[in-house]
């Protein structure tokens, strides 16, 4: 594991998720979560109204749990998603 950059350990670690196949969909939503945790946190820092009111706006619902709640969902279907979709983007 290379110390060039700060986020390398990071990187490796959600290529070794990737790699796992097996449990590819839940290395999916895995990557997912981290992602959305990491989008939501400064989606809360700088966009507070986004993550409180128009994220849940689109459930009918209101409030920062709701949102986070919703975010963190779409997240790991998104990742899902990716997961399912970044073999068949590889083998164009």
């Amino acid at each position: 594991m290379s110390n060039s950059c700060p986020r390398t350990w990071l990187s490796e670690l959600v290529r070794g998720i990737a790699n796992y196949r097996e449990n590819a969909w839940q290395s999916g939503v895995l990557s997912g979560l981290i992602a959305g945790a990491v989008m939501g946190v400064m989606l809360t820092m700088q966009m507070r109204p986004v993550i409180e009111h128009a994220i849940p706006a689109l459930w009918g619902l209101d409030g920062g749990a709701a949102g986070w709640t919703i975010h963190m969902i779409n997240s790991a279907v998104f990742g899902v998603v990716f997961g399912a979709l970044y073999p068949v983007i590889l083998n164009r």
